[in-house]
């Protein structure tokens, strides 16, 4: 009887260490499914900002470095220009680059129209020192007058060709066109 008893004691033991376990793990199952709930729904709302930061923040980027690109690629269009009709070194290139670069920081009007002035003026015959004031010039004329920049500059270079004085007293020219341009109104009114 005494094996009986302890068989009995043992199975007592056991089932309720069983009773036990079971409780545990039902709690356990419980938890991990709150858990993967929380992740579940972490895992959305990851998707949902990981979603809106592509619309908000990297499509826009990508954007702007493409259109970046396009701005590059535009103004070296417009310099080459610059180079078939201008005979300088490539440090002179680069110093008229930023010159025109600056200048359009200064005065309303695009970099590429600056670089367009320029090739006008290298195919003018104004001297490649003169360039970068000649486009200045002809640019603010354009800006404050009914002339274009491009008339501007063809006008004034031919000009200056005819008294073999290319490039030279850019803005004195400029200036005297447009008093005798305001004359000229002042008289028909």
């Amino acid at each position: 009887m005494a094996n009986s008893a302890v068989v009995g004691l043992l199975k007592v033991l056991l089932t309720a260490d069983t009773a036990q376990f079971d409780t545990a793990m039902k709690r356990v199952s419980s938890s991990a499914g709150a858990w993967s709930k929380d992740l579940g729904r972490m895992g959305r709302q990851a998707s949902a900002l990981g979603s809106q930061l592509t619309t908000t923040l990297t499509l826009p980027l990508v954007a702007l470095g493409g259109g970046a690109i396009k701005a590059a690629s535009d103004f070296e269009s417009s310099f080459a220009g610059v180079r078939k009709t201008v005979n300088a070194t490539e440090p002179e290139f680069a110093a008229l680059a930023q010159q025109f670069r600056d200048l359009s920081k200064e005065i309303p009007i695009n970099v590429n129209q600056l670089n367009r002035l320029g090739e006008a003026a290298g195919a003018l015959g104004i001297p490649k020192e003169q360039i970068a004031d000649f486009a200045r010039v002809t640019a603010l004329v354009g800006v404050t007058t009914n002339l274009s920049a491009d008339q501007a500059a063809e006008s004034m270079a031919r000009i200056q060709n005819i008294f073999g004085a290319a490039g030279q007293d850019t803005q004195r020219l400029a200036s005297t066109i447009v008093a005798l341009g305001h004359l000229r109104d002042l008289r028909f009114r």
